[in-house]
């Protein structure tokens, strides 16, 4: 991993801070998190640092990393230690900082897949399929590289929406997971000390493997499997889907994973060895 200038073995996750031109990758099943520098003037990737399971780190396997591009923090949580990892970065270095428990309450966190961080990296989430719970963390901040996860709220997902969460989408109060059913609305606050489930926001019952949204987080596109893949786009308004689109459906092509372009005009669809594009229009 250290010596391989783009180890890009097994990766399942990709992030990007546009404003620093910084492109992370995990392969959540090796281990591995890499950070690297775009140079957009010769279309370019410039490895900064890869981090993997050795040097007293994480175990073999981890979660999606997040960032906050306003602090420039990161964090991603191993699989099996109930730990946090954060550090920072820039366009020249990758720091890593510490670990944070993860601490549970009733019900435990228990192999966790995927984590997401809220727009305004106040919230931490964190979905454990395994045995169906859902984790959120509060983020204090003592300094801008200093801070502590403290325990929000953990529940059972209902066992009625099926198993999961496979993944989850935080915005303020309001989050949205991905079901063995469908993509499902979640609230906390309002006088509820736990996430509470609102309502089914997709259509069918089949399960949703992926989501992506516009910059400015007013619109939405999930990617659900079934006989078919199909994509819906959804308008939020606070984070929260108020209306739907009719189904795209994708033929015989199963989606796994979707993302829109810089520039908004495409939706990219991946498979496990194919790529389809797909022109964004005024729906």
């Amino acid at each position: 991993v250290n010596i391989d200038q783009y180890p890009t073995a097994g990766v399942t996750n990709i992030v990007v801070d546009p404003f620093e031109n910084i492109v992370c990758t995990t392969a959540k099943d090796l281990g591995i998190v890499v950070f690297y520098r775009y140079d957009s003037a010769s279309a370019t990737l410039e490895k900064i640092k890869a981090m993997g399971p050795s040097g007293g780190r994480w175990g073999s396997t981890t979660t999606n990393t997040v960032i906050d591009p306003l602090y420039k923090t990161y964090f991603v949580v191993d699989r099996s230690g109930k730990k946090a990892y954060f550090g920072t970065y820039s366009d020249t270095s990758v720091t890593e900082k510490s670990s944070i428990d993860l601490y549970d309450y009733l019900y435990p966190i228990s192999n966790p897949t995927s984590i997401d961080l809220s727009p305004d990296g106040s919230r931490l989430v964190v979905s454990c399929p395994s045995n169906n719970s859902f984790h959120s963390y509060q983020v204090v901040r003592n300094y801008p590289d200093s801070l502590y996860l403290g325990l929000e709220s953990n529940i059972p997902v209902p066992s009625n929406l099926g198993d999961g969460p496979y993944g989850a989408v935080v915005m303020g109060s309001v989050a949205q997971l991905m079901m063995e059913e469908g993509l499902h609305l979640f609230s906390i606050g309002g006088g509820e000390l736990d996430w509470t489930h609102v309502r089914k926001v997709s259509d069918g019952s089949s399960p949703v493997s992926d989501i992506c949204f516009n910059s400015a987080k007013t619109k939405e596109w999930i990617l659900q499997e079934g006989s078919t893949s199909y994509i819906s786009s959804m308008n939020l308004y606070n984070g929260a889907p108020i209306d739907s689109s009719t189904p795209t459906p994708l033929a015989s092509f199963r989606g796994k994973v979707i993302a829109s372009s810089p520039l908004e005009n495409f939706l990219a669809v991946g498979s496990t060895n194919q790529l389809m594009l797909f022109r964004i229009g005024d729906n």
